[in-house]
């Protein structure tokens, strides 16, 4: 297999997916290329909009290319020496079979140690084989390019000031489902999805946290395609502050980072989430937290899993935020 060095990759080719958590599970793998090999171009193919937004504040890539034809990407790949599939999907795989370059496909590189769970883990590690370089733990983090503006828009949206004395709880009410299909008025499944809590549990959860606390304002996150959602929530709950639609992903982490606790399910704003320090509860069902949850982990992370996501009790949930607001 290809080692990478200054000498035989002066410009290297990402490929990422389309999907905002899989791309921000590269970017310890990302970081670290770009720690060892600061001299490299970095560009970054990624297969969507939203995925690009994952890397788009991240001032080591020089370049962004989303969605490109097949002649295009051969056009793209011969400036540069060298690509590196990120994610073993069929996006991904579809564009490095096309392109001459050389081409490592990070899914296929593995050593002889116990393969670790985490999906960020398993790309952070490959990518120290690919470099033959250390790993320390200040390598394991997410990286979103977050910037003072974004912290400054943020704390405008949720009209903070210094002497504010409430406490910030966010919840994130969608998925990748509801993010592609909310749009969708006429689909009647566009709020259904195994990993996602419902609707009426967040409510509940709203109305707990409102009964046990008088200093508790709540947020709730999303894209704009889940507005549907804000509109159900803000009808049982209206003294609520609704930022979903209004951010970039960006302003949505600074957002988080300045919150006293986040709820959220399985989904791309639990990965954003986890990008900040914000202590969080996090609502598991089918899918797996020691493979998709956060990471790195900490103790002000709590891990709530039903093998149907919508057995967590409201209550249960309210229970872990307050303990974390304590």
């Amino acid at each position: 297999m290809q080692q990478l060095s200054g000498n035989n990759a002066k410009r290297i080719l990402l490929i990422a997916t389309s999907h905002v958590g899989n791309n921000i599970f590269c970017t310890p793998a990302i970081m670290l290329l770009i720690k060892h090999l600061p001299e490299a171009h970095i560009g970054v193919i990624v297969t969507s909009k939203r995925g690009a937004s994952v890397f788009s504040e991240n001032t080591a890539i020089k370049s962004i290319y989303i969605s490109p034809s097949i002649r295009k990407l051969r056009q793209i790949a011969k400036n540069y020496d060298l690509a590196i599939g990120l994610h073993a999907s069929s996006d991904v795989t579809n564009y490095c079979d096309k392109i001459t370059i050389p081409c490592i496909k990070l899914w296929d590189v593995s050593s002889s140690d116990e393969k670790a769970k985490h999906r960020a883990e398993n790309k952070l590690r490959a990518m120290q084989i690919v470099l033959n370089c250390p790993i320390t733990d200040t390598d394991r983090h997410y990286e979103l390019g977050v910037q003072q503006s974004h912290l400054d828009r943020a704390i405008k949206l949720l009209k903070k000031n210094a002497h504010d004395r409430t406490r910030i709880v966010g919840m994130h009410l969608g998925c990748g489902h509801t993010q592609v299909h909310g749009w969708k008025f006429f689909y009647r499944h566009r709020d259904h999805d195994p990993r996602l809590w419902p609707l009426e549990k967040y409510i509940e959860l709203a109305h707990f946290l409102h009964e046990a606390r008088s200093d508790i304002r709540l947020v709730i996150t999303g894209t704009f395609a889940e507005k549907f959602m804000a509109k159900k929530m803000m009808k049982s709950v209206p003294d609520i502050v609704n930022l979903i639609g209004k951010t970039s992903l960006q302003v949505m982490a600074a957002a988080i980072q300045t919150m006293d606790a986040y709820v959220t399910q399985d989904t791309g704003a639990l990965h954003v989430a986890s990008a900040t320090t914000v202590p969080m509860v996090c609502l598991f069902g089918p899918s797996d937290p020691d493979e998709t949850g956060p990471y790195p982990k900490r103790d002000n992370q709590i891990i709530l899993k039903e093998s149907v996501i919508a057995d967590i009790e409201p209550t249960d949930v309210g229970k872990e935020i307050l303990k974390l607001l304590a």
